[in-house]
């Protein structure tokens, strides 16, 4: 006889897709929370960074001097997979990071001034 003749087999092949379906959508949602938590976490080192980026800059005429070298070595270091570029209310570039040297600058969107974006590159 088979299990799904009996009403005993029915209940429990349904409880048993029941609890599939429950741990697969926890695990979506489990994996999305991870994710949401790196990603917020590489922002808030990354906005940490900026502010030391901008703590040593330097008041120069009406624009801002930044140093040519960084603390942060991933800065100074060629294609360190972190990259920095500061740019002027009309788009100009002011400062890039010098792991920028080799890099093409893809097209960035205008954003307002004393606002920061972050931002997932592929060069």
């Amino acid at each position: 006889m088979l299990i799904w003749n009996s009403l005993q087999g029915r209940i429990l092949l349904l409880a048993s897709s029941m609890l599939l379906l429950f741990a697969l959508l926890v695990g979506v949602v489990l994996k999305k929370a991870f994710y949401y938590s790196l990603e917020q976490a590489a922002e808030d080192r990354l906005r940490a960074q900026l502010y030391s980026l901008l703590a040593t800059a330097e008041e120069r005429d009406i624009s801002l001097q930044f140093p040519e070298y960084l603390r942060d070595d991933h800065f100074n270091q060629i294609n360190s997979g972190l990259y920095g570029i500061v740019l002027d209310s009309r788009g100009e570039v002011l400062w890039r990071s010098r792991s920028l040297i080799d890099k093409k600058i893809p097209p960035l969107e205008a954003i307002s001034p004393g606002r920061s974006q972050f931002s997932h590159c592929l060069f």
